[in-house]
């Protein structure tokens, strides 16, 4: 801003200073976006992971200390001691996609019980509305799957193909 010379009334530059500005302010924007680019590749590389990887890593380890701590590492569906940290899963003890309020239901912390993974693997595929068939990813024909191809084809981490289909090779 600047004062004219008559009545010293600021007056307002418009103009190149502006656009100046929002380059220099977009230039800023670009630099910090490779600056934390930079950073987060450097983390990744000291932690052998994405930070967000890792972090996720670090809240299940706290969690399950301190579920062994209070005694609540028993399997909410085969009531069998959790002992390790890689078959620990966190279970809704009844669905919350159908309820009335499906984002209040899924917070419910009354809901949540703690369960081995293949116990919670079996219990959300018998749950499921297609009780664990799935569509061949090559002649789309409905199947029945064992429950570690069930989420392995839902997750499309791998397509495998029905006994039809691979006998017509």
């Amino acid at each position: 801003m600047e004062s004219s010379d008559e009545g010293h009334q600021p007056v307002l530059k418009t103009g190149p200073r502006i656009k100046r500005d929002s380059s220099i302010l977009l230039l800023s924007f670009m630099n910090m976006k490779k600056i934390y680019k930079r950073a987060n590749d450097n983390k990744a590389k000291l932690l052998g992971m994405p930070q967000g990887t890792a972090a996720n890593r670090l809240r299940k380890m706290i969690m399950f200390k301190f579920v062994k701590e209070l005694e609540l590492d028993n399997c909410y569906m085969c009531n069998k001691k959790i002992t390790d940290i890689k078959t620990f899963t966190i279970e809704h003890k009844e669905t919350w996609q159908d309820k009335s309020n499906p984002a209040e239901s899924f917070f419910d912390l009354d809901n949540i019980a703690f369960s081995h993974a293949k116990c919670n693997v079996r219990r959300t595929i018998r749950d499921h509305p297609d009780g664990g068939a799935v569509l061949c990813p090559f002649c789309h024909k409905k199947r029945f799957v064992s429950q570690s191809q069930y989420y392995k084809i839902k997750a499309r981490k791998r397509k495998t193909k029905c006994k039809e289909c691979i006998k017509q090779k």
